[in-house]
């Protein structure tokens, strides 16, 4: 068996020294091949013996690893094999043998030294991700009377839903895929639209009580919307890609978000009703418009349109009820 083994191990542990730790882990190896070093010189030698072909076996490894990245081999054997951690010169036949190999190993690739390239980041693209607890209708019909509104709806226009389901509307109003009423209370609502889906008429609106509403949707699915109040503010975020004319009626301001106003025509504004027209106005065709449209008016309140993907402010703390209800 191994002679003085426990006292080098001992040794090891109390210097944490990494350059005892790898002569540790030799050690051991010798023990479990049940090696006879009966002497400090057997012990040594067997030492020196594996340590160098650890070394050699690093500046392998770093050759490859150079290899692989483009860097120069000697900048890998830098840092994984110390120049201190090197002997001077081959002491045994074993260690001149692993100098060999070391040295054939980084004379035998020619590696370029340049930088690697540099690569552009790219996001990836966000995708229309409806939330799992939802689960996609159409004509949907919301009516409360004091009470507020704060789901969220999927809606696939294509969806077909048995008559006797649907409740009975006027003779002379056109059924919406979407229909939110309130006579006394607000409506802060998400609606997700499905792709490649028929042009979706939504409506939603609030007698007293602010309208809120957050439209996603996916390719292919375009939108009528008409919200609107009569004590209250109206609050509409569209998707990034909305094409189509707006109308905004109001007695007070109109706020529409700098990036918005920006890709966005302004036509006219009197009397407390703008008109302009968001996105690519070259595509609009009047006659026969399958894009977007939307249109949005308060009696008492304020007006604040922006892209759904745009940082929202926080409402400052105090504004209190009559600021929920009436600020912008």
């Amino acid at each position: 068996m191994l002679t003085g083994f426990d006292t080098f191990a001992s040794i090891c542990v109390l210097r944490q020294d990494l350059f005892q730790v790898v002569l540790f882990a030799i050690l051991l190896a010798a023990r479990e091949e049940e090696l006879t070093l009966s002497t400090p010189d057997a012990v040594r030698s067997y030492c020196d013996d594996q340590f160098n072909a650890c070394c050699a076996g690093c500046a392998r490894a770093s050759s490859i690893l150079a290899s692989s990245h483009q860097l120069p081999t000697s900048l890998y054997k830098m840092m994984l094999v110390p120049d201190d951690a090197k002997p001077s010169a081959p002491e045994s036949k074993a260690e001149e043998h692993a100098q060999e190999v070391a040295a054939n190993a980084a004379s035998s690739s020619a590696l370029p030294t340049d930088a690697p390239p540099a690569y552009e980041d790219i996001p990836p693209p966000a995708g229309f991700h409806i939330p799992g607890n939802l689960k996609p209708s159409n004509w949907v019909y919301v009516h409360r009377t004091n009470d507020s509104v704060k789901e969220s709806f999927a809606i696939d226009s294509a969806l077909q839903i048995p008559e006797s389901f649907l409740p009975a509307i006027p003779r002379n109003e056109q059924r919406k895929n979407l229909f939110v009423h309130t006579m006394n209370g607000g409506i802060h609502s998400t609606v997700y639209l499905l792709e490649d889906r028929p042009k979706a008429e939504l409506k939603v609106e609030s007698m007293n009580g602010a309208v809120k509403l957050t439209v996603h949707r996916g390719e292919n699915s375009a939108f009528n919307l008409v919200a609107r109040t009569s004590n209250g503010s109206v609050q509409v975020q569209l998707p990034p890609d909305f094409v189509g004319p707006v109308t905004l009626a109001g007695r007070a301001r109109f706020n529409v978000s700098d990036r918005l106003q920006t890709n966005s025509y302004t036509f006219s504004e009197s009397g407390g009703v703008r008109k302009m027209f968001v996105g690519d106005m070259s595509k609009y065709n009047e006659g026969d418009w399958k894009g977007d449209e939307m249109s949005l008016s308060t009696t008492n309140g304020s007006i604040k349109v922006s892209y759904s993907d745009e940082r929202q402010d926080v409402p400052a703390a105090g504004a209190g009820f009559w600021g929920r209800m009436f600020g912008g």
